[in-house]
């Protein structure tokens, strides 16, 4: 539990079947969340990030995230949700955020890119929220699987705030592209060109030593229905 409430632990730890949301403010009643992160102690710095659209196969396919398997259920099931008010959306993006494919990316192989970028044309973007250090991990590992891919992220204000606070707060909206040999030819924040230092210390390095090896956190989906309460995700 402690992993939790400190933010040095998500994937993991005491969270499972909660629908406990650590990043962005706790939901639950009595326990605070993530607090290196509230306060932005040393690496755990960098607040939360808002994916807003990316063509990139390892995000959407590979790694899956925000893990919509909304597919994987029977329309019957489908159906008994919608009767009962759900949105029928269920999302799970453990099982390819710990895979071999993310622990072992040399294993990857061509053709296995170019089927899952084809799949990636048919799957519907799905905004996400993740602290900072993990989208620089994302970064860094589609940069060394040499695919060329964009993403628009926006960095919201504060480190906590309710699910319209989260779906729609911008503090600084950001665009880049980077080519299949990994560089950044394409890189602005609120349409002005990128600080160089951001482009050095965030998007041409990997996240701290202590976060690779303790911290993966659970994306968390936003659904356009203007939602009060985090949608439910995990196993």
């Amino acid at each position: 539990l402690g992993g939790p409430l400190t933010g040095i632990q998500d994937l993991g730890s005491a969270t499972m079947f909660a629908n406990f949301r650590m990043f962005g403010g706790s939901n639950h009643y009595l326990l605070p969340a993530a607090l290196l992160q509230r306060f932005e102690i040393g690496p755990y710095s960098g607040g939360l990030i808002r994916v807003e659209d990316t063509n990139s196969t390892w995000i959407r396919h590979i790694t899956n995230y925000p893990g919509d398997l909304t597919s994987a259920i029977a329309q019957e099931a489908r159906d008994l949700l919608a009767a009962g008010g759900h949105s029928t959306k269920y999302f799970n993006a453990m099982l390819n955020v710990e895979s071999s494919p993310r622990i072992y990316p040399q294993l990857l192989s061509d053709e296995l890119l170019k089927s899952s970028a084809n799949q990636n044309q048919n799957v519907p973007n799905i905004r996400f929220t993740i602290p900072a250090s993990d989208l620089q991990r994302l970064i860094y590992e589609a940069r060394h699987i040499n695919e060329s891919f964009s993403l628009t992220y926006a960095q919201l204000p504060g480190t906590t705030g309710d699910e319209l606070w989260r779906s729609y707060a911008t503090k600084s909206l950001h665009e880049i592209h980077f080519n299949q040999t990994g560089h950044l030819v394409h890189c602005l924040t609120d349409d002005a060109p990128c600080d160089s230092d951001m482009i050095e210390n965030f998007f041409y390095s990997q996240p701290a030593w202590i976060l690779k090896k303790l911290l993966l956190a659970m994306p968390y989906p936003i659904l356009e229905d203007n939602a009060t309460e985090l949608h439910c995700f995990g196993p």
